[in-house]
């Protein structure tokens, strides 16, 4: 019959008992990624938060009014960077509009529209647009509301025009009556805004 085995015949070593408890590697400081990735997340959403803010106006009575990037120093830069390049573009297309309006019995919409106003007008509409958008949307609504905008400065152009024609003939007939120019009176009350 076999002889049973002892613990020195079976080979089994128990492990040595460690005096000090082993230092467990906590991540701390720089070398917390975890904590890093959510500060850097919290400062995005802060910024984010900051921006939105930015566009809102406060009135003094409490209504808050939306307004666009264009109403911010930021936006004035782009818009300086961006209305050059784009007037030299929109000068081209212009020419070929006014192209299709002198050769085509029937030319295309958007060839009247290009020759309403100057490329410079054009150009700040579009700018302007663009940076107004408090958020992305559809290509057909932004080209409609784009269309709208350029035709109220279009019609914005006309009054300011008639008004200073009309100031002109009551001038050149020596009329006594004060009648006030809308245009410049609009400006004036609108100067601080």
């Amino acid at each position: 019959m076999p002889q049973p085995l002892t613990t020195s015949d079976q080979g089994v070593a128990t492990p040595p008992v460690p005096t000090v408890p082993p230092t467990l590697l906590v991540p701390v400081g720089v070398n917390d990624e975890r904590a890093q990735r959510e500060w850097e997340h919290e400062q995005v959403q802060r910024g984010v938060t900051r921006y939105r803010d930015s566009l809102r106006k406060v009135s003094e009575d409490g209504k808050v009014t939306p307004r666009g990037l264009e109403a911010l120093e930021p936006g004035q830069v782009i818009a300086e960077d961006l209305i050059g390049p784009l007037v030299e573009r929109i000068r081209g297309a212009q020419q070929v509009a006014f192209d299709d309006i002198t050769k085509l019995s029937k030319p295309a919409d958007y060839a009247w529209g290009m020759a309403l106003l100057p490329a410079e007008t054009l150009a700040a509409c579009t700018v302007l647009h663009a940076l107004s958008r408090y958020e992305p949307g559809p290509f057909t609504a932004c080209a409609i509301a784009l269309g709208t905008r350029v035709q109220h400065e279009w019609e914005f152009q006309n009054w300011k025009a008639a008004e200073a024609a009309e100031e002109k003939a009551r001038k050149e007939r020596g009329a006594d009556e004060f009648v006030p120019n809308l245009f410049k009176l609009m400006l004036h009350r609108n100067k601080d805004q």
